[in-house]
C-alpha cells in the first residue's frame, strides 16, 4: 500500500510542476452582451482577430455557425 502513496505523491508532485499559471482574461465592454444575429449565443472579444466573434462559432466551428464578426 505504500507503493501506491508513492505513485499518487509522484504523480500529484508532477501535476504541480506542470501547471501553467495562465493570468485571468481581460474583460472586455462587449463580450456576452451582444448576441449573434445566426444563433443567438454571446459574441467573444478575440484578441488576435481584433474584434468580436461568435461564441458559437469560436467553440464549434463552422457546423455551429458562420463566423459572425464585429
Amino acid at each position: 500500500m505504500s507503493q501506491l502513496y508513492l505513485t499518487f505523491d509522484a504523480v500529484q508532485n508532477q501535476l504541480e510542476q506542470r501547471r501553467r499559471y495562465i493570468t485571468a482574461p481581460k474583460l472586455h465592454l462587449f463580450t456576452n452582451i451582444l448576441s449573434c444575429a445566426g444563433c443567438g449565443t454571446g459574441i467573444w472579444y478575440r484578441s488576435n482577430r481584433r474584434g468580436y466573434i461568435c461564441g458559437n462559432y469560436a467553440r464549434h466551428g463552422k457546423k455551429a455557425c458562420t463566423a459572425h464578426t464585429i
